[in-house]
């Protein structure tokens, strides 16, 4: 291992070299899981620190090469440093005979037009008499190693001469003795376009749009009609524009700390991005398999499909990540194509075939989207290093096992260690008669047999194999001398890792879904164990969560695992006041997640009087939400239970954790952290803890973020919040009443997508009119809030295609929509006789009728809302004579002999209302009637 003190011992380890340049938490000055450009330019930077202690040069690159001369065939690092380029060996030993080129030697380079990874390197004669004077050289990113050679080609000329020399690159057929492996040529009438190292097909008719100096950059427009046919007239000279990008690969370790561990991610935030306005609706939202792979490419592809629609474009996007890519499957790297073209291109009887090739189109694209090294190389005795170091997560490491057939082992015989761990766990509970699938036994033990070679190791205890066998890595640490903080933190972080490895082997890792870590922590649960195994199950337990300070200087506390939550502080109420300090601590996110999800954290920490949720309880998963540290399947989770509980009494203690995810997660996150609170906000605790602190300037900026499920769930909170007339207020002069109008005049129309919407919106804006200065200044400032209302109701009386008589049977899926519409109306009206006329001109018919029918009855909150709409159209005696007509007379004599005529809230309501009908008719309003 690369030690503190500078040098690197010749001898030195290749698997624990590699442990010390994997470590990005160890790097100075970075912040692990923020930045993932930052993570993986420290991990090159350490990686190129340690080869320069080979070359004896600072070096800016390095790439892994095949070098051909003559008929010699050989692999190398090929280092760029500022004073030559080296040719280091790929046991790290020393550099190669004759491997020292100096830039002044350099005569030209040629690069191969044939292929994409090969270029000759041609030596003048100032050249060492060991040296070639050409040398052909293959690599998967020819790219950017020629891009690096020249700039420090370029530096070495200046310094040297003190001039600037160009760099004799020149680009032709290099007649290499190699079997260059068969290439797919672009399909009729398609073009192959490369673009950062990567390449696709599309269209002949697509052409790249430059640049202000001419620079690539990504975009490509074709007339319409050289893509479409059936193209109606006036769109014929229209544009259909593609758009490329390319992110930076990270490292898969990274991608939890930027909330994207999964591209579904990355794909929301397109989403939300392209969301212009209120009125784009999503037609396709799912998940995207890729179908090709032209280039014999070993990384996995994983996909999301995203097609908007909104008043003038279609839009479709494929968002799409290469994972576990060569040399090394460490890293991914996001990819993402944007195909827009006019909404006026598609005619309204071929509208569905002009998407459907719309998506085609893209579908190309996307498939055929390929790395340019043809059968790209791996360098499995680096994988092997690293695995042998612990140093994938858990997705890659299954990866790997089940497509390269490597697993963690070397010196330490990681492998078979682990599974005498799984087998130690097993027999404790196959000594309790606790296994669900005694079967299961038969086959670890014969597992372990195979690799033991000494009958003691059969037997071992799981907490020994743990701390004993495997606590230190085999090589580069040395534990016999005084341990320094440099040892201190390479024992911490391998300890960190292996509690990660041995509970993944555990969860299904080595036997599948034949025994998980669910099997064993459930058996805690339930109690199917004696207390003695309890304890030692608790303890291993404690080890896999491994809880402890993110100070590697500190080593972690073996108690149990309450106790290792109260040392971190995670079981206190979160304080998220400026100033304070927060408990920083790292733990096995996939443990904590299943340890939660099994109700065992719930089970070993002390229960509450009465039943329910502990404070302490609360307070962990608060502290999980505020964590930096938990992923987001963690939070996800966390607020699935909240959500899924019922009468939860420590919604003050858990408000504060879901505000904090509201603040810093991103829309999935705030989707589920919303709803979690619309099942806590009617204790007035949260309320009042969601609309203190300028919290409620969240959930403003969430009804305006144009996604369907954050602002239905929004809308949901917002009911609640709204029912006392404090906070009402506040949020009226924090600019509630605009956004609500907003949303309504964008979306009252589209009554098919966005009926859930609409439904809770009519909700919160018939609860701000409680208040009489907030329905004046909405009738007064938006006069078409009526207009909204009323035609939402129209649309929603016909809940088929076939418009549907009133006095018919409401259909289910529309009787809340109306309900709430009415609740509305009725709030508008009160104290305004020109709202009574408009409104009971509009509906007075089709409420009457409607409450004639029985069976519309059965909607109880649906007639409650009619009847208290028909009291309040009542006092005006153009709406009474408006009532009668349409025949109240019958639907008082159902309404009286319903439930609806006995219960207190609506029986008195009845009678109001054929009292003032009835007062009218004696007036003799209603003879002519």
């Amino acid at each position: 291992v690369l030690s503190t003190r500078g040098r690197l011992p010749s001898a030195c380890p290749p698997s624990l070299l590699t442990e010390q340049l994997c470590l990005p938490a160890f790097l100075p000055g970075l912040r692990p899981g923020v930045d993932g450009a930052g993570v993986m330019a420290a991990y090159q930077r350490r990686m190129l620190d340690v080869l320069s202690m080979r070359v004896k040069d600072e070096l800016e690159y390095y790439e892994q090469v095949t070098l051909r001369v003559s008929d010699s065939v050989r692999k190398f690092y090929l280092c760029v440093g500022k004073e030559a380029l080296f040719l280091l060996r790929t046991n790290l030993t020393r550099v190669a005979k004759g491997g020292c080129l100096h830039y002044g030697w350099i005569e030209e380079v040629v690069e191969d037009t044939q292929t994409s990874s090969e270029f000759m390197l041609t030596l003048n004669g100032n050249r060492q008499i060991d040296c070639h004077s050409q040398l052909f050289f293959s690599c998967q990113n020819r790219a950017a190693l020629l891009t690096k050679i020249t700039i420090s080609y370029y530096a070495d000329t200046m310094l040297r001469l003190g001039k600037v020399q160009a760099f004799p690159k020149f680009e032709g057929p290099l007649q290499v003795k190699a079997n260059r492996p068969p290439r797919v040529l672009p399909f009729k009438s398609h073009k192959k376009v490369v673009h950062d190292s990567y390449y696709l097909f599309m269209r002949t008719a697509f052409e790249e749009v430059p640049g202000p100096s001419g620079a690539k950059t990504g975009v490509f427009k074709a007339p319409l009609s050289a893509v479409f046919s059936h193209l109606p007239r006036g769109e014929k000279h229209s544009e259909i524009e593609v758009s490329l990008h390319t992110y930076d690969p990270v490292l898969l370790s990274d991608l939890p700390g930027m909330s994207r561990e999964h591209i579904r991610w990355l794909a929301m935030e397109y989403k939300q991005a392209l969301q212009k306005s209120q009125q784009t609706y999503v037609l396709r939202n799912k998940l995207y398999m890729k179908k090709m792979n032209l280039s014999n490419d070993v990384a996995a592809w994983t996909g999301w499909e995203i097609f908007l629609q909104d008043k003038f474009h279609y839009t479709v996007v494929i968002l799409l990540r290469r994972q576990y890519a060569p040399p090394l499957c460490d890293t991914a790297q996001d990819f993402a194509i944007l195909l827009k073209c006019p909404s006026t291109a598609s005619t309204s009887q071929k509208m569905r075939d002009f998407q459907e090739d719309l998506i085609h189109e893209a579908h190309i694209m996307a498939d055929t989207l390929t790395s340019q090294a043809q059968n790209a190389e791996l360098n499995l005795p680096m994988i092997q290093f690293h695995l042998d170091a612990l140093l994938y997560d858990e997705d890659a490491v299954s990866w790997i096992r089940a497509r390269l057939k490597l697993k963690p082992d070397g010196p330490t015989r990681i492998e078979k260690f682990a599974s005498i761990f799984v087998k130690g766990i097993m027999k404790i509970l196959r000594d309790e008669n606790a296994l669900n699938n005694p079967d299961v036994w038969e086959e670890c033990e014969d597992r372990v047999e195979r690799l033991c070679d000494q009958k003691t190791e059969l037997e071992l205890d799981p907490l020994d194999v743990a701390f004993q066998y495997l606590g230190s890595p085999a090589e580069g640490v040395q534990v016999d001398i005084e341990v320094d903080e440099h040892t201190t933190i390479c024992l911490n972080g391998w300890k960190a890792r292996l509690a990660r490895y041995l509970a993944q082997c555990v969860d299904g890792g080595l036997l599948g879904s034949k025994f998980t870590l669910v099997d064993v922590v459930s058996s805690l649960t339930k109690d199917n164990v004696s207390q003695t195994s309890a304890k030692k199950l608790s303890e291993i337990m404690a080890f896999l969560l491994h809880v402890r300070p993110k100070d590697m200087r500190k080593n972690w506390d073996s108690a149990l695992v309450q106790h290792q939550l109260l040392a971190m502080g995670l079981l206190q109420v979160p304080d998220m006041r400026d100033g304070h300090d927060r408990p920083t601590c790292t733990f096995n996110d996939r443990a904590m997640q299943i340890f939660i999800e099994t109700g065992y954290l719930q089970k070993v920490l002390p229960p509450a009087e009465s039943g329910e949720m502990s404070r302490q309880y609360a307070s962990l998963l608060s502290q999980l939400l505020s964590s930096d540290h938990a992923s987001v399947n963690l939070q996800a989770a966390i607020c699935r239970q909240i959500v899924a509980a019922k009468d939860l009494e420590q919604g003050g203690v858990l408000v504060i954790g879901l505000i904090s995810v509201l603040r810093q997660g991103g829309l999935f996150l705030s989707t589920y952290a919303t709803a979690a609170l619309v099942n806590l906000a009617t204790k007035d605790v949260v309320k009042n803890y969601i609309m203190r602190g300028g919290n409620e300037l969240l959930l403003l900026q969430q009804l305006e973020s144009k996604d369907d499920d954050l602002t239905l769930y929004t809308l949901m909170l917002l009911v609640n919040i709204t029912k006392a007339g404090l906070h009402r207020r506040a949020l009226v002069s924090r600019g509630i009443v605009p956004v609500i109008y907003k949303i309504l005049s964008m979306n009252y129309a589209q009554l098919q997508y966005k009926r859930r919407v609409l439904t809770e919106l009519c909700s919160v804006l018939g609860q701000l009119c409680n208040d009489e200065e907030t329905r004046k200044a909405l009738c007064q400032s938006y006069q078409y809030v009526l207009d909204c209302l009323l035609q939402i109701f129209d649309d929603a009386e016909g809940a088929t295609d076939e418009r549907r008589r009133p006095g018919e049977t409401l259909d289910p899926g529309s009787s809340k929509i109306i309900s709430k519409v009415l609740f509305a109306l009725k709030q508008l009206c009160a104290n305004s006789l020109e709202n009574k006329d408009l409104v009971g001109s509009r509906v007075a018919k089709a409420v009457v009728q409607d409450l004639q029918n029985p069976a519309n009855l059965e909607h109880r909150d649906w007639a409650t809302n009619a009847i208290l709409l028909l009291l309040l159209l009542a006092i005006s005696h153009t709406n009474c004579s408006l009532l009668l007509a349409a025949g109240w007379s019958e639907t008082y004599q159902v309404l009286t002999s319903s439930p609806l005529g006995k219960m207190d809230a609506t029986r008195d309501r009845i009678q109001q209302i054929d009292f003032r009908i009835d007062t009218l008719i004696k007036a003799g309003v209603g003879e002519n009637i």
